[in-house]
Parts: structure tokens; sequence; C-alpha cells
């Protein structure tokens, strides 16, 4: 006879660590996805089940500032649950208990009186659970979330297992910040676009605006160019009616382009102004053209009527 005792645990433990590491490679294929969380979560759990006993898992996240557990994903016995978030500065339980400590929380038997004792526990969804395992998401130094693993059978967990089971919330972790990261990424190119688009749109109204500025500056221009030849010859020739008509509108003219002047400085010190909308005649319009045109008229000889 031989004893085989230690080559039959050396084979135990071979094929654990070879179950492991067949599990954290299965893990990291899950998590890196490309899904969203919730998914990425969903499918490591179906992959955990086929190594360890779990008849609920959730994994929630915290914000330190308002107290508030939100979960991302709550499974019992398959079934997944739409849990409202909780505020754990009022009702922290066991989850509160993992993110004050920072440290692994295994009971083996949440039914044991001894245990409800020694711990505040909330049983959200009353399953028949018996084995809780909190692990705290840390991230520099932070709790920002809770994995729980938990189970029908009591004390279901080995140290071996809950061993593995904190290095998969670090890769939860890693996961979970990855997932955030481009988010972020996500929400700073819609803003990018956003302002590339709004970029675009006071580019195109600055090219409309210098083109009306130009065209409106040139008008006064050009009749006071059109009026000095009108008084060119009123005064060669003596008329001295018609070079007082033609002065008065040069000065005109030259008042227009001054206020046109003070008025593309006034802009250019506010921003862009909206003035508000009002009825005028199409009468006075139509005044305002001509006189913004005479001097061409009066070249070509046209009289308007």
């Amino acid at each position: 006879m031989q004893d085989i005792t230690e080559q039959k645990f050396a084979e135990a433990a071979y094929l654990q660590s070879t179950n492991e590491m067949t599990l954290l490679y299965k893990l990291s294929l899950a998590l890196s996805s490309g899904q969203d969380l919730y998914n990425e979560l969903r499918a490591f759990v179906n992959e955990l089940k086929k190594v360890i006993i779990v008849d609920a898992f959730h994994v929630g996240f915290y914000e330190e500032e308002t107290g508030i557990f939100t979960y991302t994903l709550f499974l019992n016995d398959d079934e997944d649950l739409n849990i409202p978030p909780r505020n754990l500065h009022k009702t922290p339980g066991l989850t509160g208990e993992v993110i004050s400590t920072k440290q692994t929380v295994y009971i083996p038997d949440i039914t044991d009186p001894q245990a409800q004792a020694r711990h505040q526990i909330i049983l959200v969804r009353d399953v028949g659970m018996r084995t809780y395992l909190g692990i705290p998401l840390i991230l520099e130094d932070k709790a920002i979330g809770v994995m729980s693993v938990q189970s029908k059978q009591a004390n279901a967990y080995s140290q071996e297992q809950i061993r593995l089971l904190e290095t998969i919330a670090a890769q939860v972790v890693i996961t979970s910040e990855k997932s955030r990261l481009l988010e972020q990424l996500q929400k700073e190119l819609i803003e990018r676009q956003r302002l590339l688009h709004e970029m675009e749109v006071k580019n195109a109204e600055l090219e409309r605006f210098s083109y009306t500025v130009s065209h409106d500056l040139k008008t006064p221009l050009v009749t006071i160019r059109g009026f000095l030849g009108f008084m060119e010859k009123s005064a060669l020739s003596g008329d001295k009616e018609a070079f007082q008509r033609d002065m008065a509108r040069v000065i005109k003219a030259t008042d227009r382009m001054n206020q046109l002047l003070r008025d593309l400085l006034e802009l250019s010190r506010v921003g862009r102004v909206l003035n508000e909308k009002k009825e005028v005649s199409f009468e006075s319009l139509v005044y305002a053209a001509i006189e913004n045109v005479q001097g061409r008229l009066g070249e070509k000889n046209i009289k308007p009527t």
C-alpha cells in the first residue's frame, strides 16, 4: 500500500489553480469586450458560476459626497433586479460596513444570531441567502463601490476563493474606470463637436457681417463721390442753389458713414446685438434706398418719380 494523500492534495491544488487561471483569462475577455459595464459584468457572472457557487451577485458604486450607493448590477437566482439607490448615511448595512472599513467582509451565515448582533444586516431582497461576501472596490485608496457574492449555502466560500474574488474585484475596478473614462471621452468629443459647430456658425456670421459692413460703408462713399462731381459742375457754372443742395447730400452721406462707424465700434465692444423687431413702411425703405444710391442715379440722369 502507498499513501497518495499528498499527491491528491497537490493534484487538487493544481486543478484549483488551473480553474482560477482559466477564470481570470475568461474574466479578462468578458470585461474587455468593449460593451457597457452592465453587459460586461453580466458576461463575467456567467463565467464565475462555472467555478464557484453564485446565488446572488451585485456590484454598486458609491458617491462619498451624497452617500448614495447605486447598483450597476443586482442578480438573484439569475433574476435581474432593478434596485433603487440607497443612502448609506441613513441605512449603511453591510454595504456601508465594507465601504467605511475598506475591508472585505465575510459572513459564513447571516442567519446566525451572533453575526446579526455583530453586523448591521439589511436585506434588500430576502431570497434565503446565508453566506455573504462583500469586497470593496478600491481606486486610489478610496472605496468607490462594493462587489458582493452570496450563496444560499452556509460558509460557501473558502479563503482561496475569497482571495480569487478579491483579485476579480480589482479587475472590476479597472474595467469600471475604463468605462468611466470612455464615457467622459465621448462627452468631451460631443462637446468639442458642439464647439466646432458653434465656431463654424460664428465664422459664417462674421463673413456675412463683414460683407454687410463693407457694403454699408461703400454706399455713402459712392454717394459722396457722385455729388462731388455735381458740386464741381455747379461751382463752375455758378449755380449756387444746386451747389448747396448737393453739399447737403454730401453732408448727409458723411453723417451716415459716421453713424455706421460708431455702430461698428459699439458692436465690437458689446458683441452681437439683436435689435427688437418693429414694423416699418415699405415706402420709407424705398426712399432710404434711393437716398443711398442718389449719386449713381444722378450720374445716369435717373430721377425717381
